[in-house]
């Protein structure tokens, strides 16, 4: 026998669908901070080779000694090293904020499944309720229908 549900309520239920809509906008943003992670990643991955190549053909070159040369080469080499720092501290701001929309998240899912697991106990207990008082009812409704029984039967068992 199926439960008619319809009379169910859940009261805490726009609690939950704005914790969901919340869920839903910290995946997204989360998502956007994937996407700048993965080009931080890749602008630090072209600045390193940049330096790693530019420091292998200056190492193929001709052994010529020009004080402005490598003077213009140790400038470069410094400010290419400043713009690495720059690329790994930018790295390591958007992998703080990954970690931290992650944990929000995570915190975020756990009050979710705490609302659904409260809900489907609510529902539960009004499945079974409804249950009780369906059955209550067919049982007043057979002892309404049933004859009236005579007195004597009952005294002559």
């Amino acid at each position: 026998m199926s439960v008619d549900l319809r009379g169910f309520r859940y009261a805490v239920e726009p609690l939950l669908l704005r914790r969901r809509w919340e869920l839903e906008a910290l995946q997204s943003a989360l998502a956007q901070v994937q996407l700048r992670l993965g080009e931080a990643r890749a602008a630090l991955d072209a600045l390193t080779a940049e330096r790693a190549d530019r420091l292998g053909t200056a190492a193929d070159g001709p052994p010529r000694w020009d004080p402005q040369l490598h003077s213009a080469r140790l400038h470069w080499l410094l400010m290419q090293q400043q713009r690495i720092a720059r690329a790994e501290t930018d790295l390591g701001a958007l992998q703080a904020e990954r970690e931290t929309l992650v944990a929000q998240a995570v915190a975020l899912q756990r009050r979710i499944q705490t609302f659904e697991s409260d809900r489907d106990a609510a529902l539960r207990r009004f499945a079974q309720a409804e249950t009780a008082r369906t059955a209550t009812q067919a049982d007043r409704d057979w002892l309404a229908r049933r004859p009236p029984s005579d007195s004597t039967d009952e005294v002559a068992a």
